[in-house]
């Protein structure tokens, strides 16, 4: 794993324990932590987190200043009045997220990424702190391609469908024994270690607790805009209620309204037809007159 992560073939000397207790045990967000010595004294951390942790930045850099602090104080006790700074080994720290921060989501089509240090001269200088984040949630996204051993490892960390699982054994079938150590891992807990310095445990926690808070602010923020829009809902609703008992009203005023206009029409027909039937009885009345006259 160590050696598909730094892109060149690599033998692990020692694992480094850290001070302090299990961190999984105080609510933190990370769920491996394996921090390494190399044959060439450098040092490795691979961290996966559950959730990416706020200011990963300034997190990172705390992380790679106590193993660097570390390695120096043991260094230098080492070699004593022969210790020089260029004694000192790289620090790698690779940090493997299954859902990142917001500030990576700015780059959907990148999943690695290696902070690099440069000066506005130009001048070159070797640093001891090499930090890469690498967001698991982008690369599923991306469609899982699994074309590098690096691809692989990153597919079993992050993989869960049988058809993925399948391809990845298949063409890594060392990673079929990685998978057995997995089912290990679930019956007997305890086998896994994680030790973290006690210091940054406490930021950690910290960092969780803010993490928490926040979240639990912005479920208040919108339980109030819920509040808000419910209350307006039942004032929107009052009000139709309203304009509905009015319309219900002067519905009741127009029926009622039809009913006398249909009443006066009744009437109006009844006359009109006693009016008929008195025009003609005056015609005839009149057509007898002028046969009198005539006769006479």
């Amino acid at each position: 794993m160590f050696s598909s992560f730094l892109g060149q073939p690599v033998t692990i000397k020692a694992i480094l324990p850290r001070e302090g207790v299990q961190l999984a045990e105080k609510g933190s967000l990370v769920i491996m932590d394996i921090i390494v010595e190399l044959c060439d004294g450098s040092t490795v951390d691979v961290e996966m987190q559950k959730v990416g942790y706020h200011f990963p930045g300034q997190r990172s850099d705390c992380y790679t200043a106590d193993m660097i602090m570390r390695q120096y104080n043991r260094v230098r006790s080492e070699k004593s009045e022969k210790f020089s700074y260029k004694d000192l080994k790289p620090v790698h720290l690779f940090i493997l997220m299954e859902k990142s921060p917001r500030e990576f989501h700015k780059f959907p089509d990148q999943y690695i990424h290696e902070r690099q240090i440069s000066y506005s001269s130009g001048l070159q200088l070797p640093s001891l702190s090499h930090i890469t984040y690498i967001s698991l949630d982008t690369f599923n996204s991306m469609g899982q391609n699994i074309v590098t051993e690096l691809d692989a490892w990153l597919t079993f960390f992050s993989c869960t469908d049988a058809e993925h699982i399948v391809r990845l054994v298949q063409k890594y079938p060392k990673f079929l024994e990685y998978y057995k150590d997995i089912a290990v891992f679930r019956t007997k807990p305890k086998e896994l270690i994680y030790m973290f310095s006690e210091a940054l445990e406490i930021l950690d926690r910290n960092t969780a607790n803010y993490m928490i808070d926040e979240l639990a602010q912005e479920v208040k923020s919108v339980k109030e805009h819920l509040d808000s829009a419910k209350s307006e809902l039942n004032s929107a609703k009052s009000e139709l209620d309203s304009t509905k008992s009015e319309l219900d009203s002067a519905k009741s005023e127009l029926d009622s309204t039809k009913s006398e206009l249909d009443s006066t029409k009744s009437e109006l027909d009844s006359a009109r037809k006693d009016s008929a039937a008195k025009d003609e009885e005056i015609a005839k009345l009149k057509a007898q007159l002028e046969a009198l006259k005539q006769n006479k």
